[in-house]
């Protein structure tokens, strides 16, 4: 049954990689780069984790990263309850959350899921398979991939067009790399759509999913984590 698990998981991989699990690229969803916030987030719970301040790492990585479909931050969750590190010690939920990381190819993360699977007897792996199916669908690549195809298109259909007022000046937009025109703007969003469905290779249509939104990128608010413990799914 794990097997299957497996292969579900790193099978067949939206985007090649060979990186071990410490060294997954500061990316997202397949392919793109973090933005700032992301990367604020990335940073500060790596450096939560190498304090030994593993509840508020945990936090970060679990409620900041892996929605976004941070594959080292999934990792990292599966480490900290392969371990019961800031939070209760759960084989098969490290196993699911390695399973979850190894996605896109990662020998690192498919290697930890290997020897971990070997340490489980056949309830704990069967328990395993219903968490990964459960995470899959809320984290997995194609799930968030679909959801920011739809997110896309909800932002073109507010297009009101490139130009305003007497029609002679270009509408500009200010985005994280600075200052674009109307056209320019949707232009790469429609770019970026079509992307998103060269990844996907035509598996699934939008109706599948229901438009769920990851959580807002920003600075995180709230207390430190020493006094409270994240509600994982």
């Amino acid at each position: 049954m794990l097997c299957g698990l497996l292969c579900l998981t790193v099978g067949a991989p939206l985007v090649a990689a060979d990186a071990s699990a410490d060294e997954l690229p500061l990316t997202t969803l397949p392919g793109e780069p973090a933005n700032q916030f992301t990367r604020i987030h990335q940073r500060g719970a790596d450096r939560a984790f190498e304090k030994g301040n593993y509840q508020r790492a945990y936090r970060l990585y679990l409620k900041k990263l892996a929605p976004k479909g941070d594959k080292h931050a999934q990792y990292m969750i599966g480490h900290l309850h392969h371990h019961g590190l800031g939070v209760r010690r759960d084989l098969p939920r490290a196993l699911a959350w390695y399973a979850l990381a190894a996605e896109r190819g990662s020998a690192g993360a498919r290697m930890a899921a290997e020897q971990l699977t070997r340490e489980l007897d056949e309830e704990e792996r069967l328990r395993a398979d219903e968490i990964v199916a459960e995470l899959m669908e809320r984290y997995g690549d194609r799930t968030l991939l679909v959801r920011a195809i739809q997110r896309d298109e909800r932002e073109l259909r507010r297009r009101t067009g490139s130009y305003v007022g007497n029609n002679t000046k270009p509408m500009n937009i200010l985005t994280g790399n600075g200052t674009v025109t109307g056209d320019q703007y949707y232009g790469y969003i429609e770019d970026r759509i079509r992307f998103r469905l060269q990844l996907l290779g035509g598996t699934v249509t939008l109706g599948e999913f229901e438009l769920i939104d990851t959580p807002e990128d920003g600075p995180e608010q709230g207390t430190e984590a020493g006094s409270e413990q994240a509600e994982e799914p």
